[in-house]
Formats: structure tokens, sequence, C-alpha cells
């Protein structure tokens, strides 16, 4: 986990830590961890009735070599048999001896590859060997960043992808996934704790985000996230239980919920939180693109002068998008207050040598105007602009030019 270790993964990034209803569930713990033990018989019903899982795709092959279809607990140590035979027989060594036949064996003409050697090897159920396991969940970054580099299996949150990966671009959600609150659940050997209680997460079998959701009223719920690694039924079952307690049953209105912007939209079930509609999820989306826009903004203009600045922004219900900023300085001139329009500015400059103000005028399309208000003392300059998010990200970087442009000139 080297990859997570050289991120800046520490507890200030992390909006878990910020929270106050995760907090009231934490306490002072970073992990949260409890007791869980596999039910062979129970537990894999999903597992044993999909046909794309590991377990069935290696059972089909073996019954096709004459063995009995494994139990799941055989399956998982690694045994099979066949009819009225007692011997044992080991299902990787079955598979070695016959991969170079596998594909001719399941009549599989469009791949080649013997596949069921690395399902076998690769399986994370197979990791279950003792059915004592613990459930993480955990608020850590660390935990969060390391969600699937060096494990059981992958997916495009690999730090390790590389340019060339066909998924490569979903790790880039990660730090908005640790600033929003997103939690994650392992399902560990309880092997992995030590004597203090502390848990080490290096072989987990599987892993689930808890993604957070608000509604209008902003109330924070959870929805289950993809299940990666081993299907354990229960494990789904006792996080969905959980979240509910912690979080979805203390909420007061559970309408109106979308995932918190930024985070990465994987499938995920939302359980009693109903959803807003895809107009609302949207319009919530814009809002926080424009949020991020005026905060650079604002991070970029200097302090001295930036408590002068007033930026506006609205979506309304078409979707189209607004802003509105303007600057408001204070000066000494004289005069009847003043609106300079776009057209006027040919002239500005003899307008303004009457209220003793000397500056610069941008030429933009998203200039609106300037204000001149002797009696308050102050110039508002505005710039507006009505579009897409594409167009007020123009207006807003455009605009940054004007404190070195137009100010104090």
């Amino acid at each position: 986990m080297q990859q997570a270790k050289s991120l800046k993964t520490t507890r200030r990034k992390s909006g878990a830590y910020k929270i106050p209803q995760i907090n009231e569930v934490f306490g002072s713990k970073d992990r949260l961890i409890y007791d869980f033990d596999v039910d062979y018989l129970k537990d894999f019903n999903k597992t044993t009735n999909s046909s794309d899982s590991s377990y069935n795709k290696i059972s089909n092959f073996l019954i096709k070599l004459g063995f009995k279809k494994p139990a799941v607990d055989d399956y998982i140590q690694g045994i099979a048999y066949k009819e009225n035979d007692k011997n044992v027989f080991k299902i990787g060594r079955i598979l070695t001896a016959n991969e170079d036949n596998q594909p001719k064996i399941m009549n599989n003409k469009d791949n080649m590859v013997p596949e069921y050697t690395a399902r076998f090897k690769n399986d994370p159920i197979r990791h279950i060997k003792n059915p004592k396991l613990v459930i993480v969940i955990s608020r850590h970054p660390y935990d969060i960043y390391g969600m699937s580099t060096n494990r059981m299996w992958t997916s495009c949150m690999d730090l390790k992808k590389t340019s060339e990966d066909a998924e490569l671009g979903n790790t880039s959600f990660i730090p908005k996934e640790v600033e929003k609150g997103t939690l994650i659940a392992y399902l560990t050997p309880k092997t992995e704790l030590n004597s203090f209680g502390k848990v080490s997460l290096k072989k987990p079998v599987s892993r689930v985000l808890l993604k957070p959701m608000y509604n209008d009223s902003q109330e924070l719920g959870y929805a289950l996230s993809k299940t990666y690694g081993g299907i354990v039924d229960r494990f789904n079952e006792f996080l969905i239980n959980w979240m509910d307690i912690n979080f979805n049953d203390k909420i007061k209105d559970n309408t109106g919920f979308a995932l918190a912007t930024g985070v990465y939209e994987d499938p995920y079930e939302p359980g009693k939180l109903v959803e807003a509609s895809p107009q609302k999820k949207e319009i919530r989306i814009l809002n926080s693109k424009l949020e991020d826009i005026k905060n650079e903004m604002f991070s970029l203009i200097p302090n001295d002068i930036r408590s002068n600045v007033i930026i506006n922004s609205f979506v309304d219900d078409d979707m189209s998008v607004s802003m509105t900023i303007i600057f408001n300085f204070k000066f000494d001139g004289m005069g009847k207050p003043y609106k300079l329009t776009p057209e006027e500015l040919p002239n500005h400059r003899d307008i303004m040598n009457n209220y003793n103000v000397h500056w610069k005028l941008p030429d933009s399309e998203y200039f609106k105007g300037v204000f001149v208000n002797p009696t308050l003392k102050n110039i508002k300059f505005t710039f507006y602009k009505v579009g897409n998010i594409s167009d007020i990200e123009k207006l807003g970087f455009w605009i940054l030019q004007l404190p070195a442009q137009t100010l104090g000139q």
C-alpha cells in the first residue's frame, strides 16, 4: 500500500472527521470492528445462484470431468469428490492437469485461455479458510485510498493503474470520496486482529463503500455500493442494518436524496432513502460546480480586496446557470449616482473623470456595466452570464484577471 502512503491521506483531509453525525457514531475511533462468523449453508446464496461466479464456472468444469458439484465449504477448502468414491481430489491439481484442454472441454470457442485455473486461484471466497471473520467499518482516508490496490480484486480505483489502462481516471474521485465522508467496510479474517484489537487489513476478503447522500435539508444518509471480492450475503445485510441504525433511521424526511456531489457514481442501493428526481440531481451537481468555481476565484483574488467582491450564482429549473460578480470599491468622488452601460464604454474616461475615479474597463462580452454611487461612495463593476457551466467557467477564469487589469489603476 505504498501508493496510498505516498498520498496525503491524513484525517485533516477527511470530511468523515468533521461531519457531526459521523463523529457521533465513531467517537474517537478510526475503525469500528464487529465479529462475523461465516455460515457456509446461509452466506453464499448469491454465489451459488450466480451463473457467472467462479464457484459455478469451476463446478461446471469439474462436472464435465466426472466429479460431483462441490459444496461451498469443500470448494473453499479446495477439494472435490467423484460419485461413489470416498477419495479426496485437490481441485487445484485437477485444473492444472487439464489446463491445456480447458477451452476444449467447455466448448468455449471464444476464449482459448485456460481461465478456470486463474479463477480458482484468485477467487476471494477461497480465502475464508477459517469461518471466523470480522467486519471493519472505517473512516480513515488510508483505508479508502487503498480500497482496490494490492487486493484480491481490482477496480477502476486501483492506484497502480497506468495511462494505458482503459478504466484510468476514476482514481481522481478518491479525494472527493474522502472529503465528502464516504465510509468503507471490509470483511477480513479475524487473524488480522492483533492482541491490542488493531487490524492490519492486508488480506481482506471483501469490501463495500458506504456512500453519503443528502436531501434538500442537508440530512445525511448512506447507500450501499457494489461489493468487490467474495460475495457473502450476510455481510451486506449487516451493513444495511448498520447504516439504518446509525444514520438512515434518524432522518426526518427520507425523500429527495442524491449522492454527495463529486463522489463516484458506481452502482449503489439507497435502501429506504427515496432519491430525488434526475432534474433535481442535475441542479445540485451544477450548483456544486458553480460553488467550486466561486471558491477558486476567491482564492486567487488578493486578500486586501477579497472582502470587496461579491459573487452570486443561480441554476433555474431549465438547467440554465447564471453568475453575477460585483467589485465594490470606495472612492472620494462627488456628484450624482450614475450607471455606465457597455454602450457608453467609449466615453467612460470622460465620465469617470467627473467623479475623480481612474481605472481601466475590461473589454468583455460578460461586462454589463458600472454603477457609481457618490452618496455611498462606492463603485460596482457588474459581470453577468447566463448559459451552461462551460460559459460560467469562461467567465470565472476571465474575471480573475481583473484585480491586475482593472482595480486600483
